[in-house]
């Protein structure tokens, strides 16, 4: 659904015209090669992962973007919509929900900035001559969806069937459910201690799994996963520790 809204969006006049606004700030902080990409990191706080790459990827696609830009891009958001994280985290985190979220957001942003000085004028959000198509934005998104969305029901069952073929207790569970896709593990949760349970939980959601990876993977066409593993690992890392 945040894919059709987002697509929508970015054909709105008046969102491009917002967006033209308040672009020179975030070109400059950030470096961004196009105003395009203010929309995406602006709307990857609604919508989180896979939507924010299958943007990214468009812009991939359409040359508007270099290949280094877009995986800069990719790595650098945060994976989990604000919704997601606010209910996950209240779950189990009702005093440190902020924190979880303003650690999710921020930290990633440590690969982003990239000070621009001499921003140019003429890197305007592109606008599309063509008529607004709504048929085919939600017949294209729902493609998309359905091939990533498999990897959610795959890791599902594969977590399932580990966890009951070794018959793992909770604690074990967790891990590895973390490890495989975070948002399955939340059926697994376990406590450690408050420290090692910030620690714990604010890694694996940046870090989210080898699931989200791999739709990541499939709804791009210019990954380099090694380095998107590496930095998001250090993200992963410095989050943890900064939550405790």
């Amino acid at each position: 659904m945040m894919i059709i809204i987002a697509r929508i969006l970015k054909e709105n006049k008046y969102i491009n015209k917002f967006i033209r606004l308040i672009s020179p700030i975030f070109m400059r902080i950030f470096g961004f090669e196009v105003e395009d990409e203010v929309f995406i990191f602006l709307f990857s706080f609604l919508s989180g992962n896979p939507t924010s790459h299958i943007l990214i990827n468009d812009l991939y696609k359409e040359e508007r973007i270099s290949k280094a830009e877009a995986n800069r891009l990719s790595v650098s958001l945060c994976f989990s919509s604000f919704l997601y994280l606010y209910k996950s985290s209240i779950l189990f985190f009702k005093e440190s929900i902020w924190i979880i979220i303003l650690i999710s957001y921020l930290i990633p942003l440590i690969f982003l900035i990239k000070p621009q000085r001499n921003y140019s004028s003429t890197k305007h959000i592109s606008p599309s001559n063509k008529r607004l198509d709504l048929s085919q934005i939600i017949n294209d998104s729902f493609n998309s969806l359905i091939r990533i969305f498999s990897f959610v029901f795959f890791f599902d069952i594969i977590a399932s069937l580990l966890i009951q073929f070794f018959k793992l207790d909770n604690s074990h569970s967790f891990i590895l459910s973390s490890l495989l896709d975070m948002t399955v593990s939340n059926r697994f949760y376990y406590s450690y201690s408050k420290s090692l349970d910030l620690f714990l939980y604010s890694f694996f959601n940046a870090f989210l799994g080898f699931s989200i990876h791999l739709q990541i993977i499939n709804a791009t066409g210019f990954l380099d996963y090694k380095e998107f593993l590496l930095k998001r690992l250090i993200i992963a890392l410095i989050s943890g520790l900064t939550a405790t």
